[in-house]
């Protein structure tokens, strides 16, 4: 909350956490949806490594990849 009493309308992530299970070698969604982003960017980040900012892929692994908004879709899926 403000300090005038009212709801901050700041960022909130419409999507919950989840764990996934996946097979070697098969593509992943990771669901990511957002409300009132503003000006602030969104990241996906794999360790310290940035995948994404905003709309802008930064790995240069093509397997990852944006799809409908944020929601980053892996392919050919490795062992973690």
């Amino acid at each position: 909350m403000l300090e005038n009493g009212s709801l901050d309308d700041g960022p909130r992530f419409l999507s919950r956490g989840h764990s996934f299970r996946t097979v070697v070698g098969d593509t992943l969604l990771l669901p990511c949806q957002v409300q009132n982003l503003g000006s602030l960017v969104l990241l996906w980040r794999r360790g310290p490594a940035v995948l994404t900012a905003a709309s802008l892929m930064v790995t240069r692994d093509d397997r990852f990849r944006l799809v409908d908004g944020y929601n980053l879709q892996i392919t050919d899926v490795g062992p973690q």
